[in-house]
């Protein structure tokens, strides 16, 4: 009888063993496809906010750098970016804020649905050319391959970001 207990026991704790995360495992993609820290950045659970205050900290994070000096000079160029992609930012949300708006009034315009469409390409064209000029200058001190890594990274983020501001804004009929 005590046998059959401990060795019942020790199957059981060999299944709750493997059930538990470890740090060394790799954690499959989420719904998003994305792993890592990236990963985090797309869950449900975290708000429009929390992902436009912890950019920096997911960009860094998903970079895997191999040491603090490649951090560092990294941080001189993400961090000037990102102020001026947070301005575009803000005032893409803005736009779709106020979009939203003028949709739940009614009937949008022509005149309106001509502004809200210039000035939505426009704050895009900000955007690429911000995006380009970041990879630009990351040239000097991060191999290709690590430009490709930030640039894919950026998308992500801003895919969720997009996804998120947009969430519950109607398509025009």
């Amino acid at each position: 009888m005590l046998r059959k207990n401990l060795l019942a026991f020790a199957v059981a704790g060999s299944l709750m063993i493997g059930l538990i995360p470890t740090r060394g495992r790799a954690q499959g993609p989420n719904a998003n496809g994305l792993t890592g820290p990236t990963q985090s950045a797309s869950d449900s659970s975290l708000s429009l906010e929390d992902l436009e205050n912890r950019r920096q900290q997911i960009v860094v994070a998903s970079m895997n750098f191999s040491n603090d000096d490649q951090k560092k000079k990294f941080l001189e160029v993400y961090v000037p970016y990102q102020i001026k992609l947070k301005q575009i930012l803000a005032a893409k949300r803005k736009l779709i804020e106020q979009y939203a708006q003028q949709q739940q009034n009614g009937v949008i315009s022509s005149t309106d649905a001509n502004r809200i469409m210039k000035q939505a390409l426009a704050l895009d064209n900000r955007r690429e050319e911000a995006v380009a000029s970041y990879l630009r200058q990351l040239k000097p001190i991060e191999p290709e391959q690590q430009i490709l890594r930030a640039y894919q990274i950026e998308n992500r983020i801003y895919a969720i970001y997009m996804n998120k501001v947009t969430a519950s804004i109607p398509l025009v009929l």
